[in-house]
């Protein structure tokens, strides 16, 4: 395939495919600006390049989304759907991988299953929950600084930590001490101690997706480092009970931060901030609410009247 080097496109499409991605006729034909049988005759090159120089890679076309994709034949995964599914139903419940990196993450995961059956039957579990992921509303790539992160919870290090409090505001630098990387509300968070006058040995927890740098200072002194797991317990809470309605006035500059820990609030602009409202379960962001200070006011919590 001699004309494969002097295509962006086709060299695209090679990408993809090797990335593990889905790709349907139509919309490449949409995004090229070109007719569909442009696209097939791409697909028929790469089928064609994969058959002579990869055996063990096949192109092949799924009838019933409509989309090719690349079998690796060398590869399968020596796993029973039943464990499979708790893994991938997991992840989509956290809730805080943007959907570009984590579909053709789990196709891949999907493709490698070796029992035809489970492979189609994942495969549909995995297009039902593609359509109700609520992927997360930040742009920035987490992937790179949340292993960072990692790596500063196991180096028992301390660390120079720049980062900001909310999107849109200005970069602050704190020296902590790592200590978990949780996820909460469908946010990655470092929680890490503090050593800054009267907080010293305080606890604070910064959003990884707004961290833009870590730096290792010096070597931990302390001789026994905290407990991940009771870090993990005090940061992370259920919430359980019946239905409530919250309303309040946020006075931040920005809905952001409300938006990020609870999806689902609606906001309007009020003279002093915004008005709030949001839909949550028990009464344990009571406690929430007070730990504001200031920033909330006019706090009414009530129960939710439904009607059958």
């Amino acid at each position: 395939m001699d004309h494969l080097g002097k295509n962006p496109r086709i060299l695209w499409i090679y990408t993809m495919l090797l990335q593990g991605c889905r790709l349907n006729k139509k919309k490449l034909a949409l995004q090229y600006n070109v007719t569909p049988k442009s696209i097939q005759r791409d697909m028929d090159d790469l089928k064609s390049f994969f058959e002579q120089n990869t055996p063990k890679k096949t192109l092949l076309y799924d009838s019933k989304t409509k989309e090719y994709y690349l079998k690796d034949e060398q590869s399968t995964l020596k796993m029973p759907t039943k464990e499979v599914v708790p893994i991938l139903k997991t992840i989509f419940e956290s809730g805080a991988i943007l959907p570009y990196r984590l579909f053709p993450v789990l196709q891949r995961m999907t493709d490698l299953i070796s029992d035809e059956q489970d492979r189609e039957m994942l495969q549909k579990f995995l297009y039902q929950e593609q359509e109700c992921y609520q992927a997360p509303d930040y742009n920035s790539q987490i992937g790179e600084m949340l292993c960072r992160a990692e790596q500063a919870v196991w180096d028992k290090q301390w660390v120079l930590l720049r980062y900001r409090r909310e999107e849109n505001t200005s970069e602050l630098e704190s020296v902590v001490l790592p200590q978990a990387v949780v996820l909460r509300e469908h946010r990655f968070f470092l929680v890490a101690q503090t050593d800054e006058g009267s907080r010293q040995n305080a606890m604070g927890m910064y959003q990884v997706d707004l961290i833009s740098d870590i730096t290792p200072q010096y070597p931990s002194q302390l001789h026994q480092r905290k407990d991940q797991k009771q870090v993990r317990e005090k940061v992370i809470s259920t919430k359980a009970g019946e239905e409530y309605c919250v309303r309040f006035v946020y006075h931040g500059a920005s809905l952001s931060a409300i938006k990020k820990r609870f999806p689902n609030a609606k906001g309007t602009p009020a003279p002093d901030g915004w008005q709030v409202e949001v839909l949550v379960y028990g009464r344990s962001i009571a406690s929430w609410l007070r730990s504001q200070g200031k920033q909330i006011s006019d706090v009414k919590i009530e129960r939710c009247a439904h009607t059958v």
